[in-house]
């Protein structure tokens, strides 16, 4: 199984975790090492701990330039799912992949805690 494949179980098996509330997503500023030396914004950072390991998850928004222009720009954004030691970034992953798109909609909407406030109407 390659690293690809690894990684996209392992977001499946985080998706199975936070649906069941197995593991709880915090908001938390990202590490300074996946943040330095760029213009990246981290619109959203939150980290969990599953057996032990820290993991992030994350919206970025970043210039997309085009026509080879420095002024001609789009803001563009990406989901990225990182491994944490000692609160620096070990390993990346940002790829278009719709299973992490769903983590991150499940880690923030239990992070807001939506449905507690569903409950309540």
């Amino acid at each position: 199984m390659n690293n690809i494949n690894k990684i996209e179980r392992l977001i499946d098996g985080l998706q199975v975790k936070t649906q069941t509330n197995e593991i709880h997503w915090k908001n938390s500023n990202p590490p300074n090492n996946l943040t330095a030396g760029t213009e990246e914004i981290f619109s959203l950072f939150l980290k969990s701990n599953f057996n032990g390991q820290d993991i992030g998850i994350y919206e970025k928004r970043y210039k997309y330039f085009y026509d080879h222009e420095p002024t001609s720009f789009i803001w563009a954004h990406a989901y990225g799912l990182c491994i944490l030691q000692n609160n620096k970034v070990i390993f990346t992953y940002e790829k278009n992949s719709p299973a992490l798109a769903i983590l991150f909609e499940m880690a923030t909407a239990q992070n807001a805690d939506i449905d507690s406030l569903i409950s309540q109407l």
